[in-house]
């Protein structure tokens, strides 16, 4: 298990639990408890000396810069996205619970498009053609990549719309914004609304979602660049 100390975390003893309040559910209190436990080891590291912290077999780690990094790698993109759609993984496709919960982390821990191309061939390969669910969650995952690197916490679609909410306030380069992303879109101080119609192919729309990602980082890297100066 990446988690360590967490016990059965996909087992059958946890699988009554995911069927009783639902995968969503489970996963966030999951997430929870792991960010209370990452609170405790931080805490205790500080009331130590600050470079070593217990390990599971006794001994110590060295916490250093590097040891941060590393653990950054292996979180959860923290972006919340939410595209209205039914993402599941069928059972039908992959029957095992444990194995469909393993795909749901394999997609979660995802750094880059590549590393979802990759988690799609192995599954086409190891249980035939993709279900479009699957596709639908791996669309949120690209979602989810490029919201980190636009600075945006999160994206919603509802109400033939799509919100997403930004790290910060746009401020006075509000003007700017919205001729970067057109008519289409609706500026607030820390919400950009896109009106998209959840009547056409989801692809459409998701398309439509990524590709304003794409001009709100490249906004914000310009932004940063005249800051810069």
């Amino acid at each position: 298990l990446e988690i360590r100390g967490m016990g059965n975390v996909i087992g059958a003893e946890q699988s009554g639990h995911v069927a009783a309040i639902g995968l969503h559910m489970y996963t966030k209190l999951l997430a929870q408890a792991v960010e209370q436990l990452k609170g405790l080891r931080t805490q205790q590291s500080r009331n130590g000396n600050g470079h070593r912290v217990s390990s599971d077999d006794g001994g110590s780690e060295v916490s250093d810069d590097g040891g941060a990094a590393a653990e950054a790698l292996y979180e959860p993109i923290r972006s919340e996205v939410y595209l209205n759609l039914d993402d599941r993984i069928p059972r039908e496709y992959i029957e095992d619970l444990a194995q469909r919960l393993a795909v749901y982390q394999q997609v979660a821990w995802a750094r880059s498009f590549k590393d979802l191309d990759e988690i799609k061939s192995e599954l086409r390969d190891r249980y035939g053609p993709v279900p479009r669910n699957f596709d639908y969650t791996v669309a949120a995952a690209r979602i989810r990549l490029l919201a980190r690197e636009a600075g945006v916490d999160s994206v919603r679609v509802n109400g033939g719309r799509a919100t997403l909410t930004l790290s910060d306030p746009v401020g006075d380069a509000k003007p700017m914004l919205q001729r970067t992303l057109g008519p289409n879109a609706s500026i607030g101080d820390k919400t950009v609304r896109i009106a998209i119609d959840q009547d056409d192919d989801p692809e459409e729309w998701i398309d439509e979602i990524e590709a304003n990602l794409e001009l709100i980082q490249g906004f914000r890297q310009r932004v940063m660049a005249l800051l810069a100066r």
